[in-house]
């Protein structure tokens, strides 16, 4: 990844496995401050967490985080 990411904080949703864990490594890997994980349940975010191996940069909430209407 050639993102200038040095000394951000970055936003990864979707991230308790497959592409959005992958982002949030490779953004770790490239020098971000922190990375925020999100993913649905709890569970799944925390154990992404602990795989990206980070604990001092990586927080991980149990969110929804799309964008569908209820209503709908």
């Amino acid at each position: 990844m050639d993102a200038r990411v040095d000394d951000k904080v970055v936003l990864v949703t979707g991230a308790s496995r497959g592409i959005g864990e992958a982002v949030a490594a490779e953004f770790l890997a490239s020098g971000a401050r922190g990375v925020v994980i999100t993913s649905r349940k709890a569970n799944n975010v925390e154990a992404a967490a602990e795989r990206l191996g980070e604990p001092d940069r990586v927080l991980a909430l149990a969110a929804r985080s799309d964008s569908v209407d209820d209503a709908d």
